[in-house]
């Protein structure tokens, strides 16, 4: 086994791989039917899964994504139902695409067979053996198959690199993602879930145990999850019974300062047809050292996103300094949210947020979790900014650059001052800024309501600066800072407060909206008609007024909404 090889295997204990083997091989002995198979890799290559299929029965033991030079590995399958057999395929490739294939066949009634075949560089020789019991209801079919090649893979590099990561931007590295084809196979009249797993710890997880009690694995789950990486996999339902419920089990082995120790991360999903779909995660162990977040999206085709953190780096940003090793993604995340739902509107600055659902999204923001703010009001998610400006240890505007920013009373001095804000608070009030400048944006006159711009002073100008509420002149100042930044946002951060895409995606929504209540109108137009055949001809003035009213107010918002779609259109097309 070469030096790269050993690096990439992992690392499993003593413990865990007998855990694992019981587990899997206690399932097969207690099928109708079952297949272990086996197959030494003699050869110097590294093979990697390109596909698999089983038309009958159910894996026990998933074929591993790689296979190492000189290694043995085992995997399984056994029948499912009463009197039914099991069949599968899996196919590997080499370094130059080659395949290999293995195949094997147990029914109920009939003949076993096993197959295998390779590139003309190599040769697969194989044995097989069947155990049953005493009335042969219960047969264990077991193969083993020898990969041998005079094939010699390419130099390894000496020393891989890793891409570095920030932990500030907690982003994930996407290792593996179901195909388009993959994808398409979800669709149609079955049931089906897409499973994502965010690892957003610094551990790598290994696979121990994996079902699917109905239907059938689309895509595989991965062998090991890698530390700050996000994988997918997906099952379906399997003919006339519409339903798919499968789980997953994951382990991690610390061998750090602690005694070492196994955790399980257990993840359960069911899916039926007209019922909501199950979701679940457990975690068994005292330890408890991982807080594991489920965030599902319901219906016929389900996903759900399961993510995995250490509780001890679930640390609040509320009520902290600020610090590049947080993450405030919620912040722009919020920002962009309102000024597609809120437009040119500010009463969203006295907006009363529903504190269950503030209390919600603040949790989330401190688990990491991906968060849609489309099922909380808006209030809610305005009012989350405002509870973190005022809980930050310091203003976001500190109390040393006051004086600077009350001597500033034009937009060039303040862009001046501003500029000499660390770059994390910068990047955060150039997005309170960008919101509180479109909310005050009158579209008919192209500018800023002046009114809008004062009020936002008022509401937050006490939250940027944070000054006593009793101190008057302090108030008048800094609401007038905060009112010229409002103002004058682009001049001052330089750029626009909206792209062309954002613009145009405003545009669509008043677009839909105006449409929306075009058809109200022709509803309304449709009962007024109906009720005129009923009503006699000297009484149906009032009527016909009425319907004439609805008919050209439609004609109007009809024509509203074709320019604005076509103003929409243009935008996007120029950004």
């Amino acid at each position: 086994m070469t030096e790269g090889n050993e690096r990439r295997r992992p690392v499993r204990s003593d413990s865990l791989a007998l855990l694992e083997k019981l587990d899997w091989r206690e399932d097969v002995l207690k099928a109708t039917r079952g297949c272990i198979i086996t197959l030494k890799n003699e050869s110097r290559l590294t093979l990697t899964r390109e596909n698999y299929r089983i038309p009958h029965g159910e894996w026990r033991k998933f074929p591993p994504e790689t296979l190492f030079p000189n290694t043995t590995v085992e995997w399984a399958t056994s029948s499912r139902g009463v009197m039914t057999g099991t069949e599968a395929e899996v196919i590997y490739k080499d370094f130059k695409g080659q395949q290999y294939r293995f195949y094997w066949n147990h029914p109920y009634i009939g003949t076993r067979t096993r197959e295998s075949d390779g590139p003309d560089n190599c040769h697969i020789a194989s044995t097989d053996s069947v155990t049953s019991n005493t009335l042969k209801t219960v047969q264990l079919y077991s193969i083993n198959f020898t990969l041998q090649s005079n094939l010699t893979p390419p130099e390894a590099p000496s020393s891989p690199t890793k891409p570095q990561m920030n932990p500030a931007m907690m982003l994930s590295i996407k290792e593996i993602s179901i195909s388009a084809e993959q994808e398409k196979q979800l669709r149609g009249p079955s049931v089906s879930v897409l499973i994502s797993i965010k690892n957003n710890t610094s551990e790598t997880f290994l696979i121990k145990r994996y079902n699917i009690q109905s239907g059938k694995w689309t895509a595989l789950p991965p062998d090991q999850l890698n530390s700050k990486s996000e994988y997918q996999f997906a099952t379906k339902s399997d003919g006339i019974n519409v339903v798919t419920t499968g789980n997953v089990s994951y382990t991690v082995k610390d061998c750090g300062k602690h005694e070492p120790h196994l955790e399980e991360i257990n993840l359960m999903w069911s899916n039926r047809l007209a019922r909501k779909p199950e979701f679940s995660a457990k975690i068994h162990n005292d330890e408890n050292r991982y807080v594991v977040e489920c965030h599902p999206h319901g219906g016929s085709h389900s996903k759900i996103t399961y993510f995995i953190r250490e509780r001890s780096l679930l640390q609040s940003v509320f009520g902290s300094p600020l610090s590049e090793d947080n993450s405030y993604e919620f912040i722009h995340d919020i920002v962009h949210h309102l000024m597609e739902n809120v437009g040119h509107d500010d009463s969203i600055l006295m907006a009363r947020p529903a504190l269950k659902e503030v209390q919600e999204i603040r949790r989330l923001i401190d688990t990491g979790a991906a968060i849609e703010y489309s099922q909380f009001k808006l209030g809610s998610s305005f009012y989350v900014i405002k509870m973190f400006l005022r809980e930050n240890v310091e203003p976001l505007i500190p109390s040393s650059m006051h004086p600077d920013m009350a001597r500033s009373n034009d937009p060039e001095k303040l862009k001046i001052v501003i500029s000499k804000l660390p770059l994390l608070n910068v990047t955060i009030l150039e997005l309170i800024c960008r919101l509180l400048y479109v909310c005050c944006f009158d579209p008919a006159e192209q500018s800023v309501d002046a009114q809008k711009a004062i009020n936002t002073g008022v509401v937050f100008g006490p939250i940027l600066f944070r000054y006593p509420m009793n101190d008057l002149a302090s108030h008048r100042t800094y609401a007038h800072c905060t009112s010229l930044m409002a103002t004058h946002y682009e001049t001052i951060f330089e750029r626009r407060a909206r792209t062309n895409y954002e613009e145009a995606k405003a545009l669509e929504q008043s677009a839909l909206q105006m449409e929306q209540e075009s058809e109200h109108l022709s509803q309304q137009i449709s009962i007024l008609e109906k009720r005129l055949e009923t009503v006699a001809s000297g009484e149906s003035g009032p009527l016909e007024l009425q319907i004439m009213r609805l008919k050209s107010n439609k004609e109007v918002l009809d024509k509203h909404a074709q320019t604005t779609r076509l103003q929409s259109v243009k935008l996007a097309e120029d950004d």
